[in-house]
C-alpha cells in the first residue's frame, strides 16, 4: 500500500513538473515573439547613434542653452517615456535630451560591465556624436545619481547644473547590500523571460514596479502601450542586473572623485522616501557634494517625484536655467 501511494505521489509530481515546464516554454516563446513584434511596431522617436559598436537611442527636443539631459534610474524602461511630460515642458525654454543607456529602451544590449566610468563615457560619446553641445544640466532619478555626479566630476567644464530626483547619495549606495538587491532582480529576470511579467501586466498586476502603473495611466494611450512594451522587453535584463552588481564599486568610485565644486546642485527628496531615516540623513548630506546646493523634501510624493509632482520638478529646473542666464 505504501509503495502504491509513493508511486501515485511520484506520478503526480512529474505530472505537475511537466505542466510547469510546458507553461514555462510556452511563456518564453510568447515573450520572444511579442518582443520581436513590438520592436517592429514601436519605432524609436529619436536617433540611433553607434557608440563603441552598439546603437544608443537619443531623443532631442527644443532649442537654446543649456542642454538639459534626462537619465533614468535602474529598471525604468526608457527616459523618453519616463520624462515625457517634463521634457516637453522644459523643451519650450531650452534644448532637452533624453537617452537610453545600453540595455534600456531602444538602445542595444551589451556584454560590457556597467562600471560607472564606462556608462559616463558612453553618454559623453553619444552626446558628441549626435551633435549635442554643452553646457549641460544633468537630471537623474534614483540610481542614476551616480551617473550624473560622476559625469560632473569627469567633465566639470561641460556641466552647469545637476538635479537629483530622489537620487541616492553615493555614500548610501557604497554600503548597500548588493546581494539583497539582486534577489528581486533575478526573480524579475525569470518572470520576464518566461512571459509572466507580461501576462500579469496584461491583467493589471505587477505594473507598480518601476512606477509602470502610474505611467500607464497618465501617458497618452499610444505611448502607454510603448512604455509597457519596453518594460516587458527590459524586465530583469542582464544589463539592469549588471548595474546592481556594480553599485558598491561605482559608488566608491564616485566618492573617490570628490565633490563637484560649485556646480549648482538641486536635491529633491520624496516625502515617502524620507520616512526611511537612513535615506533622509544621506539625502541631507547630499548638500555637501557641491558648494552651491539646495535641498527640498517634496510633499505628497513617492520615489518618482517627476510623476507625483511634475510641476515642482519643472519649476526647479526652470529656476536653475534662469539663474544661469
Amino acid at each position: 500500500m505504501n509503495i502504491l501511494i509513493r508511486n501515485l505521489q511520484r506520478k503526480k509530481f512529474f505530472k505537475v513538473l511537466i505542466i510547469f515546464l510546458l507553461i514555462t516554454i510556452i511563456g518564453c516563446v510568447y515573450q520572444s515573439i511579442m518582443v520581436n513584434y513590438e520592436s517592429e511596431k514601436y519605432k524609436n522617436p529619436g536617433q540611433l547613434i553607434k557608440v563603441y559598436n552598439h546603437k544608443m537611442h537619443i531623443y532631442g527636443e527644443g532649442k537654446g542653452t543649456p542642454t538639459v539631459v534626462f537619465t533614468v534610474g535602474s529598471g525604468t524602461p526608457s527616459a523618453y517615456t519616463d520624462y515625457y511630460f517634463i521634457q516637453k515642458s522644459i523643451s519650450k525654454i531650452t534644448r532637452t535630451i533624453s537617452y537610453d543607456r545600453l540595455g534600456y529602451g531602444w538602445s542595444d544590449k551589451t556584454s560590457i560591465d556597467r562600471k560607472i566610468d564606462q556608462v559616463v563615457d558612453e553618454l559623453h560619446t553619444l552626446l558628441e556624436k549626435s551633435g549635442e553641445k554643452p553646457p549641460y544640466v544633468l537630471v537623474g532619478n534614483s540610481l542614476s545619481s551616480l551617473e550624473v555626479i560622476r559625469f560632473a566630476q569627469v567633465f566639470p567644464q561641460e556641466v552647469v547644473g545637476v538635479v537629483l530626483i530622489d537620487g541616492g547619495n553615493p555614500t548610501y549606495y557604497a554600503t548597500l547590500s548588493e546581494k539583497a538587491t539582486l534577489v528581486p532582480m533575478y526573480i524579475l529576470q525569470l518572470a520576464g523571460k518566461s512571459g509572466l511579467v507580461r501576462t500579469l501586466g496584461n491583467v493589471g498586476i505587477l505594473l507598480p514596479l518601476t512606477n509602470e502603473k502610474k505611467r500607464a495611466k497618465l501617458l497618452p494611450e499610444g505611448l502607454s502601450k510603448v512604455d509597457k512594451a519596453l518594460f516587458y522587453k527590459s524586465s530583469g535584463e542582464k544589463n539592469n542586473i549588471s548595474e546592481v552588481k556594480t553599485i558598491n564599486e561605482n559608488a566608491k568610485k564616485v566618492i573617490d572623485g570628490g565633490t563637484i565644486g560649485s556646480i549648482p546642485l538641486i536635491i529633491l527628496t520624496s516625502e515617502k522616501s524620507a520616512e526611511d531615516m537612513i535615506w533622509k540623513k544621506t539625502q541631507m548630506q547630499l548638500k555637501d557634494w557641491s558648494a552651491n546646493s539646495k535641498h527640498e523634501i517634496v510633499k505628497n510624493s513617492t520615489h518618482y517625484i517627476h510623476w507625483d509632482k511634475p510641476n515642482v520638478v519643472y519649476e526647479r529646473i526652470k529656476e536653475l536655467i534662469e539663474s544661469l542666464k
